[in-house]
């Protein structure tokens, strides 16, 4: 029995990183937004609890009714549409047609020339003779 306690206080402290950072990072700013909600809030004064107020108002106002209407209209319509694009594009690139190579091509350039472009501006920043870094860091002649 002692060793079992042992091995979950070991576990626990390996795994207390997580939970600090889990509670600093998200479980607390989420129970702070919850709460904020319910209250009347300024940054200069502390927040006063007016209840569901909030929301009672949210519900009445005409700009988030209509935001709420085309937030929903797009993602009934947006995210289907894009997933039958790029499952419709994932078939196509994996089909057997004449020239599929040039067709890859034509569609993995624009995702591999930023990368290439920003390795030259790293060997240009780093460069041990000519380069932008060691100018700077000489200073004035």
């Amino acid at each position: 029995m002692r060793e079992r306690k042992r091995e979950a206080l070991t576990a626990l402290l390996f795994v207390s990183p997580w939970i600090v950072g889990f509670v600093l990072f998200l479980a607390y700013p989420l129970a702070a937004s919850v709460y904020y909600s319910f209250c009347d809030y300024s940054v200069l004064r502390d927040p006063i609890w007016i209840g569901a107020a909030n929301y009672t108002d949210l519900m009445h106002d005409e700009i988030f009714r209509g935001s709420l209407y085309n937030t929903f209209y797009y993602a009934a319509m947006a995210l289907p549409a894009g997933m039958i694009i790029a499952l419709s594009l994932a078939m196509l690139l994996n089909a057997k047609v004449k020239g599929m190579a040039l067709y890859r091509t034509i569609f993995f350039v624009p995702s591999i020339v930023p990368s290439v472009s920003l390795a030259i501006l790293w060997l240009w920043v780093f460069n041990g003779k000519d380069g932008i870094l060691n100018f700077v860091l000489k200073g004035p002649l």
